[in-house]
């Protein structure tokens, strides 16, 4: 059995595991791990020995999570123009109902953006989609009421939601 060879990780991703080749296959080694020798005789699982993909790299960002972001982004970016209208247009009483729905927009457009990629288990992507759908009901909620004249009376039930969302997504850190 050949010796595995450490190679340059990923250069999108300075931070990923180093790869070493065990004959075809591919291996993921811990950078920490950089001096282990495989014994002869030692037998790689399946999953790890792989000549034709990738595995478990952090560079493969799941649809899903993707998507996530990419509308934290979106969210984020509305959070900002909503902040601007409310500054330079909305009347002062309004002001303060706007500038509120624009915070937490913005803020959970951003944790979307920075915890979609890294959420491997399927309860943190539940939770963050629960907090979409929370920021959407509650912030949603707070700017349809001024522009359309639309019923308050979700919002409690949208910043619930967010609660809860962050809730589930610290027991799912907890598992980790």
């Amino acid at each position: 059995m050949a010796e595995p060879t450490p190679a340059i990780p990923h250069p999108q991703h300075p931070h990923s595991h180093a790869r070493a080749t065990i004959g075809l296959g591919c291996y993921r080694a811990h950078p920490a791990a950089q001096a282990w020798r495989l014994s002869p005789g030692t037998e790689v699982p399946e999953r790890m020995n792989s000549s034709s993909r990738e595995l478990s790299s952090s560079a493969s960002v799941p649809g899903g999570a993707r998507a996530l972001a990419a509308a934290g982004a979106v969210l984020a970016a509305l959070a900002v123009a909503l902040s601007a209208y409310a500054a330079h247009v909305a009347d002062p009483a309004a002001q303060s109902r706007l500038q509120t729905a624009a915070v937490f927009a913005f803020g959970h457009g951003v944790a979307l953006v920075a915890l979609a990629p890294i959420a491997r288990r399927t309860l943190a992507r539940v939770a963050l989609l629960a907090l979409l759908v929370g920021v959407l009901v509650f912030s949603g909620g707070l700017a349809a009421a001024y522009f359309f004249g639309a019923s308050t009376r979700l919002l409690p039930y949208g910043g619930s939601l967010m609660i809860l969302a962050w809730l589930v997504y610290a027991a799912d850190a907890l598992r980790r």
